[in-house]
């Protein structure tokens, strides 16, 4: 699961992404990566959570892709199932 979305807003010069995925880690726990950043400039950050299901996982993706939808982001790619 990948979901991608953009908070754009020239009048407040707001450009940014953010990136919420679900993935195994190395260890194979399964993990929400959460990235995001501007759209200008490329500068990121990151963040990892361990889930202890792959349902758990997907339910916290998607309570931070809701949040973020609330707060003006909308969504550019969506890979969920």
């Amino acid at each position: 699961m990948v979901v991608v979305l953009h908070r754009i807003d020239p009048d407040e010069n707001m450009h940014r992404y953010y990136v919420v995925s679900v993935q195994k880690s190395l260890f194979r726990e399964i993990s929400v990566m959460v990235m995001w950043g501007s759209l200008e400039t490329g500068a990121q950050q990151r963040q990892v959570f361990s889930a202890e299901t792959h349902a758990l996982a997907i339910e916290m993706a998607e309570k931070i892709v809701e949040t973020k939808i609330g707060r003006g982001y909308w969504v550019i790619e969506d890979s969920r199932e």
